[in-house]
């Protein structure tokens, strides 16, 4: 799910991390951070990918990890969709869960009307019923919008929550966002060019970055609610999660962070209290927060800054 573009993104980043030799991530201690992980995007081409993501999730005995998926993905360019179920269906024999993330992967602006929204859920959920196993969970249904965009104040938006809520459809909102799908383009571009010395860099920064992130939304929820939030974060499915998940989970756990259920995460009151209305902005919940209560100037750091070099890296 890309929540900005590139260029937006780089432009809006406040906190400079340098970039010009291998950090070690800097785990900060005794965070006393409740946490569950969710993953956008599934189901990913590359199994041995998804084998990666499954691994580390166990050896932390992250709670019923939640996966996003979009249906088209199994049918993407050409794929041999019974592949791309067995990857599901692979996810699903480890005891965690799927939810909906729409079809099409279009943002809600770009529906004619809230029908034409509801049906993209609606295929989205006829794709995954072809998993057996998924067939097993239909009383726990969870949706996340693409790109977060819930279609405040519009008519689409608000007929279309309706639609879901009635429908038994839980809203996955996202607490922490560390854009994971930024890093994920430039490892890509690193890979093509094997350029190992930057991969590996790449890794260690990201790890350091999601540390950040954290940071920055504890500080938020102290600012806005006065207290701590269970949090959601959200990642996306692809080959550089496969090879920085592991790593990733370590830093977190070993930073102070205990691994909790979506369903536990979601009973926090903020969750609970917009279930039903939609919220504005592309953006976690607690910048929708400060804009539904009308705190506009709300100013806990956003969002930390990516490297200084980063732009440049495997050009």
């Amino acid at each position: 799910m890309k929540i900005l573009t590139s260029a937006f993104f780089i432009s809006a980043l406040l906190l400079i991390i340098s970039c010009e030799k291998t950090p070690e991530p800097s785990i900060e201690k005794q965070m006393k951070v409740e946490m569950a992980i969710t993953l956008d995007d599934l189901p990913v081409s590359n199994l041995v990918s998804v084998e990666q993501m499954v691994s580390a999730l166990n050896r932390h005995q992250v709670p019923t990890p939640y996966g996003f998926v979009t249906g088209s993905y199994i049918y993407k360019d050409g794929a041999d969709s019974t592949r791309k179920q067995a990857i599901l269906d692979y996810w699903l024999q480890q005891g965690f869960l799927l939810g909906n993330h729409g079809f099409n992967h279009l943002a809600i602006k770009r529906y004619n009307s809230p029908n034409d929204a509801w049906r993209n859920v609606q295929m989205n959920e006829r794709a995954l019923q072809q998993i057996d196993r998924y067939r097993q969970q239909q009383n726990d249904r969870v949706y996340r919008y693409t790109y977060l965009d819930e279609g405040f104040n519009t008519e689409i938006g608000n007929t279309f929550r309706h639609h879901l809520v009635t429908q038994g459809y839980k809203i996955a909102h996202v607490s922490i966002n560390p854009a994971d799908w930024v890093w994920a383009e430039k490892y890509q571009a690193c890979r093509k060019q094997n350029n190992e010395e930057a991969m590996a860099l790449l890794k260690d920064q990201f790890i350091n970055y999601t540390l950040e992130v954290i940071k920055s939304r504890q500080e938020a929820a102290q600012m806005l609610l006065q207290r701590e939030i269970k949090h959601i974060l959200l990642l996306h499915a692809n080959e550089f999660m496969g090879e920085v998940l592991e790593p990733l989970l370590a830093a977190l756990s070993q930073s102070g962070v205990k691994f909790v259920s979506l369903d536990e995460a979601m009973s926090d009151p903020l969750y609970q209290q917009y279930q039903q209305q939609t919220l504005p902005k592309q953006s976690d919940i607690l910048n929708k927060q400060a804009l539904m209560t009308r705190q506009y100037n709300f100013s806990t750091p956003t969002q930390p800054q990516l490297p200084t070099n980063f732009a440049e890296l495997c050009t």
